[in-house]
């Protein structure tokens, strides 16, 4: 699921992205691409406060 989103998310900005840069330039396309990816930046500190392990897997039995 996460790869289809992950190609989702490229097909519908990445036009968009490209358009901003060929009517403006590479520097404002380069800008805008760095606005659409910086929500991630609070997942990689979550991701680091949690020490890289998911609560919920952390809680989880295991099946053998």
């Amino acid at each position: 699921m996460s790869s289809q989103s992950g190609a989702l998310g490229e097909a519908s900005a990445g036009p968009v992205i490209g358009a901003i840069g060929k009517i403006f330039g590479v520097r404002p396309a380069l800008t805008v691409a760095a606005l659409v990816l910086s929500p991630t930046l609070l997942l990689y500190v979550r991701a680091m406060k949690s020490g890289g392990v998911d609560p919920e897997a952390k809680e989880a039995k295991r099946v053998e």
